[in-house]
């Protein structure tokens, strides 16, 4: 998506100060993708703990009602 929207911005804008922006942004980009995969395997694991948490609560209340 990130991509597709540079590749729009390149079709209209031309000129010295473009071509620093897609230096920057190839530069950048990979960053960009290893933040977003970081971001994804967070949420993995909270999902996890979350899970773990609400059938740890379950099992409490399991034991106290008898």
């Amino acid at each position: 998506l990130l991509t597709q929207e540079q590749a729009v911005i390149d079709e209209n804008w031309d000129g010295s100060a473009f071509d620093s922006f897609e230096a920057q942004f190839n530069e950048l980009s990979p960053k960009i993708t290893e933040f977003a995969q970081l971001l994804e395997d967070i949420n993995q694991q909270l999902l996890k703990v979350a899970d773990i948490i609400e059938q740890t609560d379950a099992d409490i209340a399991s034991q106290i009602s008898g």
